[in-house]
């Protein structure tokens, strides 16, 4: 499965809101490539998408809003390409325009009748923080049961995985996000 579309998630955010960028990690052919790509989108938006796989599902984060917003990153685990994209670039929109967020802050205005969370502990949202200073965004399943929750439908629960290590080539990105980062300051 590389990724799910909850019917029950009828994202009502603004189409034209919705645009913003990605990068497939391993759609490129080079380290270079890949650094050119996050450059022009840092020029361009302030952020870049990182998307990869891990257990069959598409990963992703945003890559710059700490040095161009002083916010910290999102990430999401588990939803289809065009929802993932559309989540983490409604949320760097909503923090280029201000907003700020933070552990536990709840979202009601992307999906009709459901809350999205926020949260630095996808496993226990009063634990220990676990996403390397981003903010998992995390839905409920279609009862509004989350990840932690005991009766959650098991679809909703590997939300709580911590793919963020199995990313391949982890070291190059951070040090890219240092290089990239430097210029900038």
């Amino acid at each position: 499965m590389i990724g799910t579309d909850f019917p029950f998630l009828l994202f009502i955010y603004p189409r034209e809101r919705r645009l913003g960028t990605m990068i497939f990690v391993n759609d490129h052919s080079s380290e270079e490539e890949l650094f050119n790509q996050i450059s022009e989108d840092w020029a361009t938006y302030g952020w870049t998408i990182l998307l990869t796989y891990y257990e069959e599902r598409i990963y992703a984060h945003t890559l710059g809003l700490p040095i161009h917003f002083q916010h910290p990153d999102f990430e999401v685990y588990g939803l289809s390409e065009e929802l993932t994209i559309t989540f983490l670039n409604a949320l760097a929109i909503e923090v280029r325009n201000g907003n700020q967020y933070s552990s536990h802050s709840s979202i009601t205005t992307f999906v009709e009748n459901y809350k999205l969370l926020l949260v630095v502990n996808p496993q226990n949202p009063l634990g220990t923080p676990l996403t390397n200073g981003r903010l998992r965004l995390i839905w409920p399943d279609a009862q509004g049961r989350y990840p932690w929750e005991p009766e959650c439908e098991q679809e909703c629960k590997m939300q709580s995985l911590l793919p963020d290590s199995m990313i391949p080539n982890r070291f190059f990105y951070e040090q890219s996000h240092f290089a990239i980062s430097n210029r900038y300051h």
